[in-house]
This record gives C-alpha cells, sequence and structure tokens, in this order.
C-alpha cells in the first residue's frame, strides 16, 4: 500500500516538474556600492497541452527591487523567500499558447551577495540556478 501511495505522487508530480522548458538564460550583473545589480533575460517554451497564464521558478539568494518585464513593457510579478531561494512569479501579459516561447526580463537586486572584507568589494561565487 505504502509503495503503491508513492508510485503515485512520483507519476503525478513528474509530469509537473517539466512545465516549461527553459530554452535560454542570461544573466549581466554589476556592482553598485556594496550591492549587487543584476539583469536576467529567461526564454522559456510551454511544453503543455494547455496555455500558462504565468511562470513561477527561484533565484538562489534574496532578491530585491524586483521589476519584471518583457518586449512590449513592464509585467506583474512578486516574490516569496523561502529557506535561500527567492521564488519569482510573472504574469504573462498573454497566455502562452503550447509550444509557444516567451522572453520575460528581469532587473533585481541582490544585497546579500556582496561582502566587505579589508576594506575592498569583492564578489562572492555567484551562482544563479533554475531548479525545475
Amino acid at each position: 500500500m505504502r509503495w503503491t501511495i508513492i508510485l503515485l505522487l512520483v507519476l503525478i508530480l513528474v509530469p509537473l516538474a517539466g512545465a516549461q522548458e527553459i530554452k535560454d538564460y542570461k544573466v549581466d550583473a554589476t556592482v553598485d556600492g556594496n550591492i549587487l545589480v543584476e539583469k536576467a533575460s529567461i526564454t522559456i517554451v510551454n511544453n503543455h497541452e494547455y496555455s500558462l497564464e504565468e511562470i513561477n521558478y527561484p533565484f538562489s539568494g534574496r532578491i530585491e527591487s524586483l521589476k519584471s518585464y518583457d518586449s512590449v513593457g513592464g509585467l506583474k510579478s512578486d516574490t516569496n523567500y523561502i529557506g535561500d531561494k527567492t521564488y519569482v512569479k510573472v504574469l504573462f501579459r498573454d497566455k502562452l499558447l503550447p509550444e509557444d516561447e516567451y522572453t520575460v526580463k528581469h532587473e533585481f537586486q541582490s544585497p546579500q551577495k556582496i561582502s566587505e572584507y579589508n576594506k575592498h568589494f569583492y564578489s562572492q561565487l555567484l551562482t544563479l540556478y533554475l531548479q525545475m
């Protein structure tokens, strides 16, 4: 019985993990005083058989002052910090149809990624990763 429940959970949850494919991911980062300012561009492909209205994904660390936009302009987005990841939710301007691509750009600050040591600033190893 226990193995049956575990197998059913795996079969149900595995397709959800591949909900959208990250086709392209680019990050530019600059240091402004003791704050890391980042610009990220993420292109996704809708692998579902139905339309998507939003995307959710994590960035490592805490991010602040998030601005999300596409080629037309600003998009509604929200963040939720859990553990040591910031989960970003972005609402698409229009529904993303199956197999369509969409590029979302973000600008944000990562205040915890820059440390002061011996009166010099250095960037800690920056690891932005996506977990699907």
